[in-house]
């Protein structure tokens, strides 16, 4: 018997399909890989989300396209499908190459939340059942077409601002950002874009966003079918979102920022959020404040001031967690064959210390052959250890490895499979049954850390993110952006905003701030030509070091101790405005971004990237340095001249 289940260190969100009729949405959760189930009985569990603002219709449904092995002739050979314990259908799997089915989900039956769904098979090539969970030829396989359909209606009636960020991103969606952000032209509200697009990025930190950002002059008629949300200071807001601004709102605004939800006046189905201060800082603030759940949960309002905000103080990093502070009850796997999967994350600006391990406790049947049953660990897919089982530890046994040994950051998938053999071969079935492993709830995942100073974009979002927060990162802008330019940015802060933990670090400017990290964007600076690898000159590009690029192609620079010895800039540049959008593309995707290397990667118009690491970095703090060096044994020489001068006299 086979069970697979996936159980996730981090939170993990099904990839899934959004579409949207009239009122009425549509939600598909797709299978994505083939599963196969070997054995007498076999499971897999699959788990989909429901947000609390649907109102689910009787339509939904779960569709299954299976292939059969033609071995398996035993006539009462079935599938059943359980929607949160509760079974839901069943189906004749004998005698069948293929089958497609599909069966109703009651919506009484679905929670708001995570729901599981277990696919069940028992499945024998004949009734003698010596042997059957040895047999290669004993399976079904799920097609990755398979999916769970979900039908609803949006609850778009007294929407409240703890609602937040619902309507305007619906969390688990690639594509569940039906807004248009409007902002105003100052860096005030620049920075709060940024702080709120991080926001939505913390908000579903595993799905890509695709954030659309306009000035607010350039709003037009194309998306009033959308959900606004404006960002500016009272003074440049449209008159048809002052209108909504009374006296007592007015009143409270110099010195708070004002969020206020209303009904969109061009779409009854469609909210506008409004962020607005006479004092341009304050929306910084309020941007913050949108990203706070508890602060949220306490405005039972459709407006709330904000005048200062300040987070909490929060722990970013826990070092050592069990199963059970993951939520987890103990982990029981019942049958022959069977797996359990963990996705352990290390967050890239961090590597694990030596005397990181994972312990898993256990307990396991006593009618298993012991000379013959064992349990290995899977490290990506691939064995790496292995132990023998044994009847004195049957009632308590655990198994440990370094984690130091198998990722230094990042992800890292282990996987303990246990083979159960069962002491008395002909009553396989009886046995299946009653076979049996238990991960306990007290397992523990040891992971302390040390901070790292990235020096390569391999680790992106570090270096830009350090210890759950921006690292102290100032962003230097052009004099002019238009709603491109915003939403480049504000995809690139969405996706780093996948891994923070706290709203602070970043700043917003016209020009480098020595003293920081600068994430410097679309800016030819004279200052930086004999520092970069690529510098451009009469809309050309000058490259060093054998580099080789076009003129459509966009750069990617990460350079250290240009003006301090620990500050890093990250050129973004492209000497053609699709270079620059590209380049946007490869720091907000999940996929992209894994395909960056190195300190300098270039970025061609068919989406190629080629990598670079260049460690002879040149900078103006060395400079500097030499400088001073060369100046001190000018003055010693100068020194030692007069001394010997005087001694001649």
């Amino acid at each position: 018997m086979k069970r697979i289940l996936k159980i996730f260190i981090i939170l993990f969100l099904v990839f899934s399909q959004t579409i949207y009729a009239e009122n009425i949405g549509i939600k598909n959760y797709k299978l994505n890989n083939n599963v196969e189930l070997r054995g007498i009985r076999s499971y897999y569990d699959f788990n989909f989300y429901v947000d609390e603002n649907w109102f689910l219709k009787d339509e939904s449904y779960v569709y299954l396209n299976i292939n059969i092995s033609e071995a398996i002739k035993y006539k009462n050979s079935m599938l059943t499908v359980y929607l949160n314990g509760s079974p839901v259908g069943s189906v004749e799997i004998y005698g069948k190459k293929n089958i497609q089915t599909a069966f109703f989900l009651k919506r009484e039956k679905i929670k708001v939340g995570f729901n599981s769904l277990k696919i069940s098979a028992f499945k024998m090539i004949d009734d003698e059942d010596y042997y059957e969970d040895t047999n290669i030829g004993n399976w079904i396989e799920i097609q990755d077409d398979s999916y769970v359909h979900i039908e609803y209606e949006e609850n778009m009636e007294n929407m409240r601002l703890s609602n937040f960020p619902y309507p305007f991103l619906k969390r688990g969606n690639n594509d569940g950002f039906n807004t248009v952000i409007l902002t105003g032209e100052d860096l005030d509200s620049y920075l709060a874009l940024f702080y709120l697009s991080a926001v939505f990025g913390r908000y579903d930190a595993y799905s890509n966003l695709s954030l659309r950002v306009e000035h607010i002059k350039d709003f037009s008629v194309d998306d009033v079918d959308k959900n606004i949300i404006v960002i500016s200071p009272y003074f440049e807001l449209d008159e048809n979102f002052k209108k909504y601004i009374d006296s007592e709102d007015r009143s409270k605004i110099s010195n708070n920022a004002l969020v206020k939800l209303i009904k969109s006046p061009y779409n009854v189905d469609r909210y506008v959020l409004i962020i607005t201060s006479f004092d341009s800082k304050k929306l910084i603030f309020a941007a913050k404040a949108l990203g706070d759940i508890d602060f949220l949960k306490g405005v039972y309002d459709d407006t709330f001031y904000v005048g200062e905000y300040k987070q909490k103080n929060r722990k970013i990093y826990q070092d050592r967690v069990t199963l059970k502070d993951l939520g987890y009850k103990d982990i029981v796997l019942n049958g022959i064959d069977n797996e359990v999967d963990f996705f352990i994350e290390i967050p890239k600006d961090r590597s694990l210390k030596e005397e990181a391990f994972a312990q898993f406790n256990l307990r396991y049947s006593k009618l298993i052959d012991f000379e013959k049953s064992s349990l290995c660990i899977y490290v990506n897919d691939i064995p790496y250890l292995d132990k023998a089982l044994s009847l004195e530890k049957s009632r308590g046994d655990s198994i440990r490895l370094s984690l130091k040994d198998v990722v230094q950051s990042g992800s890292v998938k282990l996987k303990l499979k246990f083979n159960l053999v069962a002491k008395d071969k002909r009553n396989t079935t009886y046995l299946a049954n009653n076979l049996f492993a238990v991960i306990l709830k007290d397992s523990i995942i040891y992971k302390p850390t040390k901070i790292e100073k990235r020096r390569d974009l391999l680790f992106y979002p570090a270096p830009l993110i350090e210890d759950g927060e921006f690292n102290d990162l100032n962003v230097v802008i052009p004099s002019s952006l238009d709603g491109e330019d915003l939403s480049n940015l504000s995809n690139i802060f969405a996706f780093l905003g996948h891994s923070i933990k706290g709203l602070e670090g970043l700043s917003v400017s016209l020009f480098v701030d020595k003293s920081k990290n600068n994430l410097i964007y679309g800016l030819n600076l004279k200052e930086l030509q004999d520092n970069l690898y690529v510098a451009k000159k009469d809309r050309r590009y000058k490259a060093k070091e054998n580099i080789v690029l076009n003129e459509g192609d966009g750069v990617i620079e990460l350079i250290y101790g240009v003006y301090a010895k620990d500050k890093f800039i990250l050129t973004l540049n492209a000497v053609k405005r699709e270079g620059i959008k590209n380049i946007s593309k490869y720091l907000s995707d999940f996929d992209l971004v894994e395909r960056l290397r190195g300190n300098v990667c270039v970025i061609n118009s068919m989406g190629t990237v080629k990598t670079y690491y260049i460690e002879n970095e040149k900078s103006i703090y060395k400079n500097i340095f030499s400088a001073y060096v060369c100046l001190g044994m000018a003055i010693i020489v100068f020194i030692v001249l007069i001394y010997t001068n005087k001694c001649k006299e």
